[in-house]
């Protein structure tokens, strides 16, 4: 909100502001879409991509999340490996971290 000068997060899906574009004075990328976001360094690392609407992650969001901490060095590969080279073992353990919320 800083950054833009918005008054409320969802002005970003407002015109001007609705376009990819670096937020000002830093590494960070914004692109809006639909009724969300995606704030990201790169496109695979870094960054979290969600919809207003919504109070939890997709599945979907939530293992790109992961994908992308882990690109980004701030999840330890080491300990997320089997989460990201294994397909299966990803998706259920997504869901089951979202049933427990």
């Amino acid at each position: 909100m800083r950054s833009f000068n918005l008054k409320d997060p969802q002005d970003i899906l407002r015109s001007p502001n609705r376009h990819f574009q670096q937020v000002p004075n830093t590494c960070w990328f914004v692109r809006s879409h639909g009724i969300g976001v995606h704030v990201f360094k790169t496109p695979d690392a870094g960054g979290v991509d969600f919809d207003f609407d919504k109070p939890h992650p997709d599945e979907w969001r939530l293992a790109r999340f992961i994908e992308a901490q882990v690109n980004d060095g701030q999840l330890p590969f080491e300990l997320y490996r089997t989460l990201v080279e294994d397909e299966e073992v990803m998706k259920s353990s997504v869901q089951e971290a979202l049933r427990g919320i």
